[in-house]
């Protein structure tokens, strides 16, 4: 099974764990100017610090699941900015980009492959919601979004 993650930190990198294919960002992929593109399916992550609520007291760190989904690999850089942007506006989500992978989407070979994958990480996040709280949000990328 093949599986890239994207990241967005203070800038976006493209990562690759558990590869069957070396891994190419899109950038890489502008630069030799492939114009091959790839139909890939996804889940995304995103992990936020704990902060002080409303009335002071402090929050658990929360981790966001989007639903999988299926999207172009044209939309490399897009679809984790759509993510962040997604959870800025309904849970207030707030970026720091000094902080290591705060956004990650998982691609994967197939729909199946991205169902597994999601449940498996989901099911670890579930383990420990006595030390951080999971959200699954339902967000799926749109293109355009």
């Amino acid at each position: 099974m093949r599986e890239m993650r994207w990241a967005v930190t203070a800038a976006l990198a493209l990562s690759c764990a558990g590869g069957r294919a070396p891994c190419v960002s899109a950038s890489d992929k502008i630069a030799s100017g492939s114009s091959v593109i790839t139909t890939d399916y996804y889940f995304c992550t995103g992990a936020e610090d704990p902060r002080t609520s409303a009335d002071g007291s402090p929050t658990k760190p929360t981790i966001y699941y989007s639903k999988p989904f299926m999207a172009t690999s044209d939309k490399y850089a897009v679809v984790p900015r759509a993510f962040q942007a997604f959870l800025e506006d309904k849970y207030h989500f707030v970026f720091d980009p000094t902080a290591a992978q705060q956004i990650t989407c998982y691609g994967l070979r197939s729909m199946a492959e991205a169902e597994t994958s999601f449940k498996t990480y989901l099911d670890r996040s579930l383990k420990y919601t006595a030390q951080q709280a999971v959200v699954e949000t339902g967000w799926t990328f749109v293109s355009g979004s």
